[in-house]
């Protein structure tokens, strides 16, 4: 699996948008020096996932508003297919049995899981684990 936590907490955030205009959202958003590092649009709005020092830059913004958790982002450093089945499965499977909330978000090369902060050093134990379970078998 090879996880490695990066440095950053993030913020998960919804903006509205009107008519789904997502091109003159994202504008604006970029306009106000932030970059997310992911979005999704979604029926009710846009999601974005922010830098959490970064977050209060968008807070004029209308129909702008946050969760107040905290989140880490882990990266499965392990090339994985868009195809594979079973590796999130897996992962969440485990980060579930000890109680830890994840939310997943596929790239095109990694697989991403951002865990409570709070929960972080917890989340890596067992993701490492899981990699040691794997290289012994």
């Amino acid at each position: 699996l090879d996880p490695e936590l990066c440095d950053s907490q993030w913020i998960f955030a919804k903006i509205s948008t009107q008519d789904n205009d997502v091109p003159t959202t994202m504008s604006t958003v970029y306009s106000q020096d932030v970059a997310p590092i992911a979005t999704f649009l979604e029926s009710e709005g846009l999601t974005v996932i922010v830098k959490e020092e970064e977050v209060h830059k968008l807070s004029g913004m209308s129909g702008f508003e946050y969760a107040d958790t905290p989140f880490s982002r882990i990266t499965l450093k392990v090339h994985s297919s868009l195809d594979a089945v079973g590796l999130t499965a897996l992962v969440s499977t485990r980060l579930t049995e000890h109680n830890i909330s994840a939310n997943v978000v596929a790239g095109y090369f990694h697989d991403h899981f951002f865990v409570q902060a709070s929960r972080a050093a917890g989340a890596m134990d067992i993701l490492r684990s899981i990699a040691t379970e794997n290289q012994s078998k």
